[in-house]
């Protein structure tokens, strides 16, 4: 640790607490003892945390132990929103701390990208990144391989941690090993748990449309009020590679492109037009007034 040079700007990522053996509150406390040795042997001017439950709260909290000024980088407002009650009074506790608190994203609303957003700037903002990382994938490793490629200075200090967590549970009477994997399988599973569907609803509501339109749809969508329905995705008429394949049903029969010499066959009369939404998947052709033009009825091929 000694090796780097004092009065830098720290920044931190590391895992959640998922990967840091567990939510229990002592798997927590063992980080803040880490996150105190570590900054008091950098005597960094300045420490940026993500402000994350785990590591990143951890340097945040030890910062301000050491008196050391620390900048809160939020990847965007409400970040603790869905957290618990606790978890949310002790995010705004070290935020009422920080000498600094920067929205990332600029104002912007949730999304997944935010994340390795505000990442991008702790490390465009400091000298060095404090990590917490185990080598596996996640927004932890996003962040490590941004600071690589932009050849930012890293240390990772995973064994440290692991040796006081392996101290901990053979205190206990636990496996460290299997204890980790544990809380790892239970955080994987959580986020693979398809969320509850009440009364098999589908998964988009039906757009609005008249009588005469044609709603251009995908799997499990149902069909607009008054439209023939059309399904456009694998297996459908006007799924790639615009085939009609054995099992499913269309209003009419679409050839291949082969048959139809690689076009696709019509499947809207000329007074209907096909358009895409934003680029999205989902598209629906309206009543127009009447065209020759072919091209204006199909949808653009890909």
């Amino acid at each position: 640790m000694n090796s780097i040079e004092e009065g830098l700007i720290v920044s931190g990522t590391g895992h959640r607490l998922d990967k840091l053996g567990g939510y229990a509150s002592w798997a927590y406390t063992l980080l803040v003892p880490l996150a105190i040795m570590i900054l008091s042997a950098l005597k960094p001017k300045k420490v940026i945390s993500g402000m994350a439950i785990g590591w990143d709260q951890a340097l945040a909290e030890a910062a301000v132990k050491l008196g050391i000024p620390f900048f809160a980088a939020i990847p965007f407002k409400g970040q603790e929103s869905r957290w618990p009650k606790e978890s949310q009074k002790k995010y705004h506790e070290l935020l009422a701390r920080a000498a600094e608190v920067v929205d990332t994203s600029n104002g912007q609303s949730y999304h997944p990208r935010l994340m390795q957003v505000r990442n991008e700037w702790m490390v465009d903002n400091s000298d060095l990144v404090v990590a917490l990382f185990d080598g596996t994938k996640g927004g932890t490793a996003n962040c490590v391989k941004y600071a690589k490629r932009k050849g930012a200075r890293i240390k990772n200090y995973y064994r440290q941690w692991f040796k006081m967590y392996e101290k901990e549970c053979e205190a206990r009477g636990l496996d460290p090993l299997e204890e980790v994997a544990r809380h790892v399988k239970k955080a994987d599973d959580k986020a693979t748990k398809a969320p509850p569907q009440p009364n098999d609803a589908p998964r988009k509501q039906a757009i609005p449309a008249g009588p005469g339109s044609i709603t251009v749809v995908r799997k499990g969508t149902p069909t607009a009020p008054g439209a023939t329905r059309i399904y456009v995705g694998r297996g459908s008429p006007l799924g790639n590679p615009f085939t009609h394949r054995d099992g499913t049903s269309a209003p009419n029969k679409v050839g291949t492109r082969e048959e139809l010499g690689g076009r696709p066959a019509l499947l809207a009369p000329p007074s209907m037009k096909c358009y895409r939404k934003n680029g999205s998947d989902t598209t629906s052709a309206r009543s127009n007034p009447p065209s020759s033009s072919l091209n204006e009825v199909l949808p653009k091929e890909r």
